[in-house]
C-alpha cells in the first residue's frame, strides 16, 4: 500500500483539528457513553487522550452501555481487534499481529488482570466480571508490558477494595446464549484501613448447534468463577492488595466444531459434509477447565519515587476431546486428559512522582520482570479407530503398526509434551518535558528467555493396557530440516522513541518507533516426528497519530497510521499426514500497513440532549511479504506439502476493512431516564489458513444490535432489552483446518434477551 494511502486520512484528521474553537463551559454530560475513563497504559494514571499511544478504554459502564459482557464481546467495538475460539483456545489479533500457534507458542497479544500477565490460551476468553475498566492497547508493547507483546495488549482492571462504605452490584441476564448469566460484586470495609471485596459470575446456555457426539446430545455449557481480594493500608504511604481468581468450564464449548466441506481425503473415507448448526461427530466432546491464581500488588509511596512489587501464581488444567476430523466417520479425536500451565511471575517498578527530582520536567519508570512456566500435555490421548485405513490413508507409522501386529484395531497414541520457560527483563522509560509543547520519550527493554523441551514422548497404548516404547525426543527439527538443540536462549533489546506534539489546548501529534521480539519456541505436540522449532519473531514499528477535541470539544478523536515489519513471524499448521498433530515455522517476512481511528461526539448539544455517536473503523493491508518455503494444503485435496510460496497472501486473521458504530440517545426524568442504543459491525472477511484457500474463507458480514435500557435512579435499578445479531447473519468465531475439512467454530444467531442491574 502507498505511503499517500496510509497518510491522507490522518492528515485529513489534523486538519480538522486545526480548526477547532476553544472549549468553552462544558455542558452536563448524562450518556454513559460519554464518561471520562483514566488508564495506566504507561504504569501511571493519565487521561488516555495525553498518552502517546493508541488505545482505546472502556469503563464498566461504558462496556455495560455498549452490550459487552466478555472478552469476545470487546472485538465488536474495537476496529482491527480479532478474538477467535476453536478447540478450546482463543486467539487474538490485533492491526494484523497475532498468531494462531497457540498450543506451546505465546499469544502476540498480552493479556493483563490488574497488571499481571496471564500467558496462555486455554480458557483465556473470560466474563469481564466487576471490572473497572477495560484497555486495548495497539501495536507492540514491549517496553512495559512485554513479555512477548509484539501486537498490543489487553488490560483488565477490577475492581479494587474501598475502605469508605459498604456497597455492591448485582446483574442477572436471561436469553437464548447464554440461557442464565448472573454476575455479583460485594465490598466490605473492615477499618478505615482494610477492606475485602468478592465477585462471582455464573452462565449457563444450551447449546445453540443442534447436534450429537457419539450418540448423545450436548451437554450445557457452564462457567462458574469468583475472585476475592483483601486490601490494606495502614498508612498513606504503603497499600497491599492481595487477590485469589478461580474459574470453572464444563461443557462441548469450541470443542464441538463441525466439519461442513470435507477434503478429497475425507471423501475418500466417506465423510459426509456437516450444516452450519446441525450435525453430529461420532467421538464423545466435551471441554473441562480449571484456573487457579493467586496474585498481590505492594505499592510504597516515598519522597524521591513510588515502589510497586508485583506477584502472581497460576495454574490451568483443561481436559476434553475432540473429534478430529469433524464427521460421525470413525477416524481419529484427540483427548487432552492434562494440558496445563504452571506460571509464576514477579515485577517491581519504580515510578517517579510529583516529589521526585525534576519533577517539573521529566517522568520515569525503571523496573525489572521475571517470569517462569512448564505448560504442555501430560498426557494427550490420540485415539485411532480403524487403523489400517486411517494410516494407509496418511501414510504414517504404518510399519510399526504391522510390526505390533494391530492390524484394524483401535489404537490410542499417549502424547506426553512439555516445555519449560524461564524469563527475565528489565526496562526502562523516561519523557521528557523539552518545551511546553513538545515532549521526548526514550525506551529500553532488555529480554533473555529460555525455552527447555521439558518433555516429548509419544507411546502406542492398546486397550488391552499394553504400553509399547515408542519415541522420545530431547531435539526439535527446524522449517529447513536442521536438528535444533532442545533448549534455546532468546536475549533481545528493544528500543522505543516517540516525539509528542502540543500544537494547541487539548490536542497531540505523535510519532513513535519501536521494537519488540517474541521468543523461539517449540512445539512439542508430537505424534511420528520430532518437536517442530520456531525461530525469534522480531518487530519494527512506525506509527503517527492524533487525539484532539473537535467542535467545542463535542467530539473526541484519536487516529493513527502505521507500519510494522515482522521478520520470522511464527506461524502454526495442523496436519495429521506430517507426522503430527500440529508444527511450527516462520514466514520469511511479514508487512502490514494500516489506519485506525475512534470518536466519541456529542451530536447537536444544543438541540438534543444526550444524543451521542461512537464508532471506529480500520483499514488493514495485511500481507505475507516473503514466505517461500510454506506447508499447507494443495487445494481442496488435503494432501499436505511443504515448500509452498504464499508470498503475497493475506495474513490469516486480518481483514482488510473493520467498522464499528453506536448510535444512542438518553431521555432525562425526574428521577429515572431512557437509554436507546443501535449499534453496527462490519468485517471485510478474512482467511484461516496461511495458502488462502477458499475453503477456509471467513467471507464478509455484518451485523446490528440494539438495546432499550430503563434505569430508576432512587433504587438503583436497570433493566435492560437487548437484541444481538438481528439480521440472524452467519459467521464463524473460530476455525481448525485439517487433513479432512474445516471445522468451523460459529458465532450465535440471533439472540434475544433481558438484564438487569441493581446496585445497593
Amino acid at each position: 500500500m502507498k505511503c499517500n494511502a496510509v497518510l491522507l486520512p490522518l492528515a485529513a484528521a489534523i486538519s480538522m483539528a486545526a480548526v477547532a474553537q476553544d472549549d468553552p463551559s462544558p455542558k452536563k454530560r448524562s450518556s454513559r457513553l460519554l464518561e471520562e475513563v483514566m488508564v495506566t497504559a504507561q504504569k501511571r494514571s493519565e487521561d488516555p487522550q495525553e498518552v502517546p499511544i493508541s488505545l482505546q478504554a472502556f469503563s464498566a459502564e461504558k462496556l455495560d452501555a455498549r452490550g459487552v459482557l466478555n472478552q469476545n464481546d470487546l472485538q465488536f467495538i474495537t476496529p482491527s481487534l480479532e478474538i477467535g475460539q476453536q478447540v478450546s483456545y482463543t486467539t487474538i489479533f490485533l492491526r494484523g499481529v497475532g498468531t494462531d500457534a497457540f498450543l506451546t507458542a505465546d499469544p502476540s497479544v498480552a493479556t493483563y488482570i490488574d497488571g499481571i500477565y496471564f500467558p496462555f490460551a486455554q480458557g483465556l476468553a473470560q466474563d469481564f466480571g466487576a471490572v473497572e475498566r477495560v484497555e486495548v492497547l495497539k501495536g507492540p508493547q514491549g517496553t512495559l508490558f512485554g513479555r512477548n507483546a509484539t501486537g498490543g495488549a489487553l488490560s483488565i482492571v477490577s475492581k479494587k477494595p474501598e475502605f469508605n462504605e459498604f456497597y455492591g452490584d448485582v446483574q442477572a441476564t436471561w436469553s437464548e446464549y447464554p440461557d442464565e448469566h448472573y454476575r455479583v460484586h460485594v465490598n466490605v470495609p473492615v477499618t478505615d484501613s482494610i477492606a475485602f471485596s468478592a465477585s462471582g459470575v455464573r452462565s449457563s446456555t444450551d447449546f445453540y448447534i443442534t447436534g450429537t457426539a457419539n450418540g448423545k446430545t450436548l451437554p450445557k455449557d457452564e462457567d462458574d468463577g469468583f475472585r476475592v481480594k483483601a486490601r490494606w493500608a495502614p498508612s498513606e504511604n504503603i497499600d497491599l492488595t492481595l487477590s485469589y481468581f478461580k474459574l470453572n468450564r464444563n461443557g462441548a464449548g469450541s470443542n464441538f466444531t463441525l466439519n461442513r466441506n470435507p477434503t478429497e481425503l475425507g471423501d475418500s473415507l466417506q465423510m459426509q459434509a456437516n450444516d452450519d448448526f446441525e450435525g453430529k461427530v461420532d467421538g464423545q466432546t466435551y471441554n473441562w477447565l480449571d484456573n487457579e491464581v493467586t496474585y498481590g500488588e505492594l505499592s510504597f509511596y516515598t519522597s524521591m519515587f513510588d515502589i510497586k512489587l508485583l506477584g502472581s501464581d497460576q495454574l490451568i488444567n483443561t481436559s476434553g476431546r475432540l473429534d478430529f476430523d469433524g464427521t460421525d466417520t470413525p477416524t481419529i479425536s484427540f483427548s487432552p486428559k492434562k494440558n496445563f500451565a504452571d506460571i509464576q511471575t514477579a515485577e517491581m517498578q519504580l515510578l517517579s512522582n510529583d516529589e521526585s527530582w525534576g519533577a517539573g520536567w521529566m517522568k520515569w519508570i525503571v523496573g525489572a520482570y521475571y517470569f517462569q512456566g512448564l505448560s504442555g500435555f501430560d498426557p494427550m490421548h490420540g485415539e485411532v479407530d480403524a487403523a489400517d485405513d486411517i494410516y494407509a490413508g496418511l501414510g504414517i507409522v504404518g510399519d510399526l503398526l504391522s510390526a505390533a501386529g494391530l492390524g484394524a484395531d483401535p489404537v490410542t497414541l499417549l502424547i506426553r509434551g512439555t516445555v519449560e520457560t524461564q524469563s527475565e527483563a528489565a526496562f526502562v522509560q523516561t519523557t521528557f518535558n523539552i518545551t511546553d509543547w513538545f515532549d521526548l520519550t526514550l525506551g529500553l527493554r532488555h529480554q533473555k528467555e529460555t525455552r527447555t523441551i521439558e518433555k516429548a514422548k509419544t507411546t502406542l497404548f492398546i486397550y488391552e493396557g499394553e504400553e509399547i516404547p515408542y519415541l522420545e525426543y530431547d531435539y526439535a527439527i527446524a522449517q529447513d530440516g536442521t536438528r535444533v538443540p532442545g533448549e534455546v536462549v532468546t536475549e533481545s533489546t528493544s528500543p522505543k522513541i516517540s516525539l509528542e506534539f502540543h500544537p494547541w489546548e487539548d490536542g497531540l501529534i505523535y510519532a513513535s518507533y519501536q521494537e519488540a521480539t517474541k521468543s523461539a519456541t517449540y512445539n512439542v505436540t508430537v505424534v511420528t516426528g520430532p518437536p517442530t522449532f520456531a525461530k525469534p519473531e522480531e518487530m519494527e514499528a512506525f506509527e503517527i497519530g492524533i487525539k484532539t477535541g473537535l467542535f467545542d470539544n463535542a467530539m473526541t478523536l484519536s487516529a493513527a497510521a502505521f507500519a510494522y515489519d515482522i521478520t520470522n513471524l511464527q506461524v502454526q499448521f495442523i496436519a495429521l499426514s506430517n507426522g503430527g498433530v500440529a508444527s511450527f515455522e516462520n514466514a520469511e517476512l511479514a508487512e502490514i500497513r494500516g489506519v485506525d481511528f475512534d470518536f466519541t461526539w456529542l451530536l447537536f448539544p444544543d438541540w438534543i440532549d444526550d444524543l451521542v455517536w461512537t464508532g471506529g473503523g480500520a483499514f488493514l493491508d495485511a500481507k505475507y511479504a516473503a514466505y517461500p518455503d510454506g506447508a499447507g494444503y494443495v487445494g481442496n485435496s488435503g494432501v499436505f506439502t511443504r515448500g509452498n510460496d504464499f508470498s503475497g497472501n493475506d495474513i490469516v486473521r486480518s481483514p482488510e476493512l473493520t467498522a464499528t458504530t453506536t448510535l444512542a440517545k438518553t431521555f432525562q426524568f425526574e428521577n429515572s431516564n431512557i437509554e436507546v442504543a443501535i449499534d453496527y459491525y462490519y468485517n471485510s472477511g478474512f482467511y484461516y489458513e496461511s495458502a488462502n484457500l477458499a475453503r477456509s474463507e471467513q467471507e464478509a458480514y455484518d451485523k446490528w444490535g440494539a438495546r432499550l435500557s430503563y434505569f430508576y435512579e432512587p433504587e438503583s435499578l436497570r433493566v435492560t432489552l437487548f437484541g444481538k445479531n438481528l439480521t440472524d447473519t452467519v459467521y464463524s468465531q473460530g476455525a481448525f483446518p485439517n487433513d479432512f475439512g474445516d471445522n468451523f467454530n460459529y458465532a450465535a444467531p440471533r439472540v434475544l434477551g433481558v438484564r438487569v442491574n441493581y446496585e445497593f
